[in-house]
């Protein structure tokens, strides 16, 4: 009953303090609120009742929105925890008690709540009691006859506590007796006390029993403290609750203390029950509710929940996964925005970008480009919710561009998620990871490598690496010089392809490990190099063959014929033919020599062995290449020459001679020491060298030929192969390309500039466009094989004048006789900047092919007038033209006069010294000059339309452009009046020059041929007109202002004349003589 008593008396002081706050100190607009939020709020009394007791609250809360704030239950809380071991002591005669704390883990840390409770027996005097340390509030206290006891608290900063003293009082009468405990701070709601504490006051005859307390969350830590009179060291328990370590002061005035704390469920009223066998005596009761911290929702990561990706490799430029891991809250969803992914040591700079996606990679959350070996991938955008989903991460290798230099190495990338950015809180840890290698080690070399050659090709051949991943071999073929470009990393490329100045010749794929590289020019050495290439892209640093150069020996096979080119064919083999009976058939007589059929072989099918025999009478034969001859000029190498023969009688020698006949006719044998073969009567088959015979120059259109001749007078038998049905004899030869000429060229825009021998006016002009370039054909041999477009201007092979290499662009066409380029300066490379200082000259043109530079031609660059500018004033007439220079003229808009003019091109020099513009022959001054701006002052002339001619000026040869021959004009100019001023119907003379633009001066005023007076007021008449002056009549309506000439058309300048007035001014004062009569 008490106790009702003393709760009702209670919340109803607290109501009273509710409301005078509300209306003392808060704006009666918060009121509203604060109704509506205690509608929904349980026990906002006992909350206000807290806050009552800050004496300050009015200005701690402006509103009881913030009240609302505080105000929060119901919540998931995590479990209060306490700190070390409970602390307690006693003591008699008053004393002080001390309490020390734990050490290590169990001392009170930081933001830790330290409670202290306890006091000393009662003699009805005054002395202190509660702590000696600083810094503790009470939270109840109970100061009466029995037990003077009390709880209070202090919250840990900084600097911890290590101990803390309750005071004795210090008198003799009575015993003293302290106990403290520590919670952990991160344990406990901020506000700590979850409802405030309940105190019984001073009991007589009372066993202790703590009073009731209503709690208001989930999990509030419910606190005990009670205090006797009477000293019974068997208390017994607090059922339900569990027991702190009790302490008791044994004096004449004694106190007995103990606590017991349980954890509370869900809210309510939790009344602890009474001490079981602790006697009744003097005493009092404190139960105090603690506020654990709230249970936070986290969002937690996990290693992963299915399964890591599994170690992979890729290829640089390439994606794979690297790990797994899964998210999750423990209530509601939440958004991971950001994460910190965390690779190998060293493994960052060989990587692009770091993504996470969902785990079907469907989606792409976020990626970032890793700073060392860490990425930071923000906007993510991740969905979070309680069940736990699994992502992955992604790697992209950076390209292989962006690895180091041949032979690489592998990177073997882990990564882990080590951070993330959630709404909630984090948890949790990513705590493993699959290996990704990004493969940029190159493949082993090929090992072995040689090659062979034969007529227009080269075989190269080798040993494949022995590598797991090796893939294909690329051949890379270079002319005249080592191969110095590699293939590029990560591209596989193409028969043809060409690699900077190599060409890829072969692409073989393994395990196949020759390349058979056709199609080349015999005499011309080819450089080979072999790159083992593996499934990840990655090539190794080469290997040149032995043998490289390798030069193709052009073994052509040349068919001979009987008789001077005459063809004979003899009977046909054929299939299952029946071979003639009797040897030496008869097959016919050809120019006196006799044709046998020996069949003297073992069969007699197609392709059997078939002799011809030659009488005594004819002692000498041919054979002709059977072909067209040769396509250009050559140097030809006999090389060996292969044939079945036997004397007619015991023996016989044999000579053979190589010749060739022109195409003209004559035959010209090679030079050196026919070789010669004995024969005997048995048929033997020879090959004899013919290495020691030469021909040099041979003609283009030339056919080859071998010659015998023996000494038997029986005549001799030689075998030939009995292909295609015609009997043939197969030689072959060396052919070596005649040393690289340019013999001439064509400018196919300007003949005029054509190549002839020792030649100073031939060579070309710059121009940008089609309408100003100019086309040049270069004529000779040894060319070669068009490098192709883009590669017509390389360090092997280009076109220069002087300096200036010829862009590739520019160059149009190339064979091994031709080639042809432009001259346009509006391609990047050949632009009149580029060509700078460089204005070709004696020997300046130049052929480089395969690495070989011709002897030069002479070839100068001439300029070239592309256009001119003139006055750009309104009314200035149009076409090239312009007045003659007068200083006094105003300054066009364009920055010119009206007798300048601007003459654009190319190759003009740098300067005007050494050249000159000349007009109708006449040399005109140049105030500034550039290689491509030339400003020109029209002289004095009487002629009206003629040439303009422009000459090189410094660094050049001095060429010059004519311009045009006919066209250029000078317009009419006025000079000035004769009189300068005059009345209507006044006559006046208009000097100046060039006044007869026509075929002669006009006879009348017309549309096209006129006076015209400012106003727009004609002259209607003249008396005189000529090419220097027009003698007229000022107009009727003519004022003072410019006067322009008209003639055929062409407008002279504007010249100032002052027209008079016909009446006089009138007076401004007049003086009058009264007596003469006069006026002055």
């Amino acid at each position: 009953m008490l106790k009702k008593t003393l709760k009702i008396f209670r919340n109803s002081f607290l109501f009273l303090v509710i409301f005078s706050v509300l209306f003392s100190n808060i704006p009666f607009y918060a009121l509203t609120s604060v109704i509506k939020e205690s509608s929904r709020v349980a026990n906002i009394v006992d909350k206000a009742w807290n806050l009552s007791q800050d004496d300050n609250i009015v200005d701690k809360f402006n509103s009881l929105n913030e009240v609302a704030g505080w105000v929060k239950i119901h919540e998931a809380r995590a479990a209060v925890a306490l700190r070390g071991a409970n602390k307690q002591g006693s003591g008699t005669n008053g004393s002080d008690i001390t309490l020390t704390f734990d050490t290590g883990g169990g001392a009170p840390q930081t933001g830790d709540v330290v409670i202290l409770y306890g006091g000393r027996g009662n003699t009805s005097d005054a002395q202190a009691f509660g702590p000696i340390t600083s810094g503790y509030t009470p939270i109840a206290t109970i100061n009466s006859t029995g037990p003077k006891f009390g709880v209070w608290y202090k919250v840990m900063g900084v600097t911890p506590d290590t101990t803390v003293q309750g005071e004795g009082g210090a008198s003799t009468a009575h015993g003293v007796a302290y106990g403290a405990y520590v919670i952990d701070g991160t344990t406990i709601d901020p506000a700590i006390f979850d409802q405030v504490a309940v105190s019984t006051g001073q009991l007589s005859s009372w066993v202790p029993n703590g009073p009731a307390i209503v709690t208001q969350t989930d999990g509030a830590f419910v606190v005990t403290h009670a205090a006797n009179s009477v000293i019974d060291t068997s208390r017994g328990t607090v059922s339900g609750y569990t027991l702190f370590t009790a302490a008791a002061g044994n004096d004449s005035n004694d106190i007995n203390i103990q606590t017991a704390y349980v954890v509370a469920g869900a809210p309510g009223t939790y009344d602890p029950p009474a001490w079981s066998a602790w006697t009744a005596g003097i005493g009092g009761a404190v139960t105090i509710a603690f506020k654990p911290a709230p249970t936070l929702t986290t969002t937690s990561l996990s290693n992963f929940v299915s399964a890591e990706p599994g170690n992979s490799t890729v290829a640089p430029g390439s994606a794979g996964y690297v790990d797994s891991f899964g998210l999750a809250t423990n209530s509601g969803s939440d958004t991971v925005t950001g994460a910190t992914v965390t690779l190998a040591a060293g493994t960052g700079a060989r990587v692009a970008t770091v993504a996470i996606t969902n785990d079907g990679d469907t989606v792409t959350y976020c990626s970032a480009t890793p700073s060392g070996d860490t990425a930071t991938l923000t906007s993510c955008g991740i969905p979070v919710t309680t069940t736990n989903t699994q992502f992955k991460i992604r790697i992209t290798a950076i390209s292989h561009g962006s690895m180091p230099a041949v032979p690489g190495a592998s990177y073997a990338v882990t990564g882990t998620v080590t951070a993330f950015t959630s709404t909630n809180p984090q948890a949790g840890t990513d705590s493993g990871s699959s290996t990704l290698t990004i493969d940029n080690l190159s493949p082993g070399n090929v090992t072995g490598a040689g090659g062979s050659v034969d007529n227009g090709q080269v075989t190269t051949s080798w040993t494949n690496p022995v590598d797991a991943d090796y893939h294909s071999a690329v051949v890379l073929r270079r002319e005249a010089v080592a191969v110095a470009d590699v293939p590029v990393e990560g591209t596989t490329y193409i028969v043809g392809n060409t690699i900077g100045t190599a060409i890829v010749a072969c692409v073989v794929a393994t395990p196949t490990a020759t390349c058979n590289d056709t199609g080349l020019t015999n005499g011309t050495a080819y450089h080979y190099e072999i790159f083992t290439k593996d499934t990840n892209g990655n090539y190794d640093v080469g290997v040149v063959p032995t043998g490289s150069p390798f030069t193709p020996v052009p073994t052509r096979t040349y068919y001979g014929y009987l008789n001077s080119g005459t063809a004979v064919t003899l009977p046909a083999v054929t299939t299952n033919a029946v071979c003639p009976v009797a040897s030496d058939t008869n097959l016919g007589t050809v120019s006196g020599i006799s044709l046998l059929d020996d069949v003297d072989d073992a069969t007699c099918i197609p392709g059997a062995t078939r002799d011809i025999i030659w009488s005594s009478s004819a002692p000498t034969f041919s054979f002709y290449y059977n072909g067209a001859g040769y396509a250009s000029a050559m140097d030809v190498t006999g090389v060996s020459i292969g044939f079945r023969a036997r004397s007619q009688s015991a023996s016989a020698i044999l000579t053979l001679k190589l010749f060739y006949t022109e195409p003209g006719g004559a035959k010209v044998y090679f030079t050196g020491t026919p070789p010669t073969q004995a024969l005997t009567a048995t048929r033997t088959e020879f090959t004899v060298s013919l290495a020691g015979l030469s021909a040099t120059g041979v003609p283009a259109g030339s056919k080859l030929g071998v010659e015998f001749s023996w000494d038997d007078p029986l005549g001799v038998r030689i075998s030939m192969n009995a292909t295609a049905n015609s009997e043939k004899l197969i030689v072959t030869e060396t052919v070596a390309a005649v040393t690289l000429s340019v013999d001439g060229y064509t400018n196919e825009t300007e003949a005029g500039l054509n190549y002839t021998a020792s030649c100073t006016g031939c060579g070309a002009r710059i121009g940008g466009g089609a309408g100003f370039r100019q086309t040049v054909t270069i004529a000779g041999i040894g060319f070669g094989a068009d490098p192709g477009v883009g590669n017509r201007s390389s360090a092997t092979n280009n076109i220069k004048i002087g300096a200036q290499q010829i862009a590739s662009a520019n160059v149009t066409a190339w064979s091994a006789t031709s080639i042809t380029f432009l001259t346009d300066s509006a391609v990047a490379g050949d632009t009149d900047t580029d060509w700078g200082a460089e204005f070709g000259g004696t020997s300046a043109l130049t052929v480089t092919a395969s690495g070989a530079t011709s002897a030069g031609l002479n070839f100068y660059v001439f300029p070239q007038v592309t256009s001119l500018s003139t006055c750009n004033s309104a009314g200035f007439p149009v076409g090239d033209g312009a007045r003659e220079y007068n200083a006094s003229d105003s300054v066009c808009p364009n920055g010119l006069t009206d007798g300048e003019i601007f003459l654009n091109g190319t190759r003009f020099g740098t300067a005007s010294t050494g050249g000159y513009v000349q007009i109708f022959g006449i040399g005109a001054t140049t105030p500034s000059w550039t290689n491509e701006l030339i400003r020109a002052r029209v002289p004095s002339s009487a002629l009206y339309t003629g040439s303009l001619v422009v000459q090189q000026g410094v660094g050049s040869n001095n060429k010059t452009h004519t311009y045009t021959s006919t066209n250029f004009r000078i317009f009419p100019r006025i000079t000035d009046f004769v009189p300068t001023s005059g009345s209507e119907g006044n006559s006046v003379t208009i000097n100046g020059n060039h006044f007869c633009q026509g075929a002669g001066c006009p006879v009348a005023f017309d549309a096209n041929n006129k006076v015209v007076f400012t106003s727009a007021v004609q002259a209607t008449v003249f008396t005189s007109w000529s090419a220097t002056s027009i003698v007229t009549a000022i107009p009727t309506g003519a004022v003072s202002g410019d006067v322009v000439v008209t003639s055929n058309s062409y407008t002279s300048n504007g010249k100032v004349f002052t027209v008079l007035s016909n009446t006089p001014t009138p007076p401004i004062s007049l003086n009058q003589w009264k007596n003469s009569g006069l006026t002055e």
